[in-house]
C-alpha cells in the first residue's frame, strides 16, 4: 500500500467509568503511520453507545472523532477505510456484516472487562488472554472457520493521558470514607437487570433464587461493617443502562446501608487503585482487581443459581489455573463447585466473612500468583496491549485482499434506506 492505511476505530460501548479508552489504539495507529479515525455510536446503533455531545470532551484532545446514528453515515466513512476495529459486542452484527460486504479487513477486539462477548464472523477477533482466546475459539470454530485467534491483552484499563486519578485521602474524603481504615470493594449484580435474567434462567424459581441473592448482598454490606473496614458498592454497567433499569431503582435497595458509598463510574479507577480488598457472589468484577494485584473473596459462590449455559460457557475456555482460590492453589484441595474458576484470594460462607476480613486471612502476598492469574487472563498488564492488537490489524492488513461482497452489499442497502435499519435488524448473510 503507498499510502498510510486508514482504519476505523468504532467505539460500540459506551463504559461510563472509561468511556474513551480507544484512545490508546488510535494513539498506537498513529505512532505506527496510519491514519485513524475514531467512531462514537450512537444509541440508535447500540444500546450502550454515547451521546452526540460525548465528542466535545476535552479528553479526545486532537483525535479525528465522528458521531454516528445511522447505519448511512457508517457505511460512508467504512467504505473511505481499508480496516474497520470494533469492540466486541453484541449489537454489532450489521456493522460487521456491512464492513465485510464492502471489502474491508474486519477485526473484533475485546476492549472491556468480563467475560461476556459476541462474534460475528470477522477476519480476526483479538482477546485478553488466553483464557478467553479458548473459549472463543471453542465456541466459534465451526460457526467461523475462517477466524483467527491471538491473546493480546486488552485496552479495558487505558485512561487517557489527560485523566487525572484523586489521591486516597481525597477518594476517602468524597465518599466519607476513614481512611486509617482499609477499604472494601463489593461488586453486586444489578439488582432490576439480574432479577429479570434469574426470571427468565430460572422461571418460577427466578424470584426465590433473587431474595437469595438480596439475602447475601445484605449479609456482605453488615460483614464489612462489623469487620471494621470501609464499604464501597460498585453498581454493576448494567445499573446505569436506561434501556433495562432505572437509577432509583438501582440506588432504593443500597439505601438500606447508609455506612457504604456507592460508587460513581467516574471514581471507578481510584477505587481500583485505593481499594485493598474486593467481594462479591458471581461477578467477574475479579478479573479487575486481580489486574491491578488485589485480592478478591467469594461469598457462597459455590451455592449461588447460575444456569449451566453460563457455566459451561466458560469452562470452555479450560483454565490453566489451578481450580478455586490462590490460598489453595499449591495443596490442591479445593473441591467446591466455583463459577469463576480460579482466582487471587479466598472464599468463604457468608456468616463467617466478618471474622475473614478482620483477620487479613483473605490476603495473598504471593506476586507470582498475581503474575499467574494476569497471564491467563490478561496476557499482560504492562500498557503495551494497544501497541500489540494495532500490530495485529497492521499486519493482517498487508496480505488482505479487497473483495466488495455484492449480494450482501445489496441486501444490507436495502436495510440501511428502509425504517427497520435504526432498529439494528439482524441482517444474515
Amino acid at each position: 500500500m503507498s499510502r498510510p492505511p486508514r482504519v476505523l476505530v468504532v467505539a460500540t460501548k459506551n463504559v461510563r467509568e472509561n468511556p474513551f479508552r480507544h484512545l490508546s489504539l488510535v494513539d498506537a495507529l498513529l505512532e505506527r503511520g496510519a491514519q485513524p479515525s475514531l467512531v462514537l455510536l450512537g444509541k440508535s446503533l447500540s444500546s450502550f453507545g454515547y451521546a452526540s455531545a460525548d465528542v466535545e470532551s476535552p479528553l479526545l484532545g486532537d483525535a479525528e472523532v465522528f458521531y454516528v446514528d445511522r447505519l448511512a453515515d457508517y457505511r460512508r466513512l467504512a467504505r473511505r477505510a481499508d480496516a474497520v476495529m470494533l469492540d466486541i459486542w453484541r449489537d454489532n452484527k450489521t456493522l460487521v456484516r456491512l464492513s465485510l460486504a464492502l471489502g474491508k479487513l474486519v477485526v473484533e477486539v475485546d476492549t472491556v472487562s468480563g467475560l461476556d462477548g459476541w462474534s460475528f464472523g470477522s477476519h480476526a477477533l483479538l482477546l485478553k488472554g488466553e483464557f478467553l482466546r479458548r473459549m472463543y475459539q471453542t465456541t466459534y470454530a465451526e460457526r467461523y472457520p475462517w477466524m483467527e485467534y491471538a491473546a493480546t491483552g486488552s485496552i479495558a484499563h487505558d485512561l487517557p493521558a489527560s485523566q487525572r486519578l484523586p489521591d486516597r485521602e481525597e477518594f476517602c474524603a468524597r465518599y466519607g470514607l476513614d481512611p486509617s481504615r482499609s477499604v472494601a470493594v463489593f461488586f453486586p449484580k444489578g439488582i432490576k437487570v439480574f432479577e429479570d435474567k434469574l426470571k427468565l434462567w430460572f422461571g418460577e424459581k427466578g424470584e426465590e433464587y433473587n431474595a437469595w441473592y438480596l439475602d447475601r448482598y445484605r449479609a456482605i454490606c453488615h460483614a464489612v461493617r462489623d469487620a471494621g473496614m470501609n464499604l464501597v458498592i460498585k453498581l454493576h454497567p448494567s445499573a446505569y443502562a436506561s434501556y433495562r433499569t432505572r437509577r432509583d431503582h438501582e440506588y432504593r435497595f443500597w439505601e438500606n446501608f447508609p455506612w457504604g458509598g456507592v460508587l460513581e463510574p467516574e471514581d471507578t479507577y481510584a477505587c481500583y487503585r485505593h481499594g485493598g480488598v474486593g467481594l462479591s457472589v458471581v461477578s467477574h468484577s475479579v478479573l479487575d482487581f486481580g489486574y491491578f494485584r488485589h485480592p478478591f473473596v467469594y461469598v457462597d459462590v459455590d451455592k449461588a443459581p447460575i444456569p449451566d449455559s453460563v457455566n459451561n460457557l466458560l469452562q470452555r475456555g479450560n483454565c490453566a489455573l489451578p481450580p478455586g482460590p490462590s490460598r489453595h492453589w499449591e495443596a490442591g484441595s479445593y473441591d467446591k463447585p466455583v463459577h469463576f474458576p480460579s482466582w487471587v484470594g479466598a472464599a468463604c460462607r457468608a456468616e463467617n466473612l466478618a471474622d475473614l476480613l478482620a483477620s487479613g486471612d483473605y490476603d495473598d502476598p504471593n506476586p507470582a500468583h498475581y503474575d499467574r492469574f494476569i497471564a491467563e487472563f490478561w496476557h499482560k498488564a504492562d500498557g503495551q496491549s494497544a501497541a500489540r492488537i494495532v500490530d495485529q490489524v497492521l499486519e493482517r492488513l498487508e496480505s488482505h485482499r479487497p473483495r466488495l461482497r455484492l449480494r450482501s452489499m445489496a441486501r444490507l442497502t436495502w436495510h440501511i434506506w428502509s425504517e427497520q435499519a435504526r432498529n439494528r435488524i439482524d441482517v444474515e448473510q
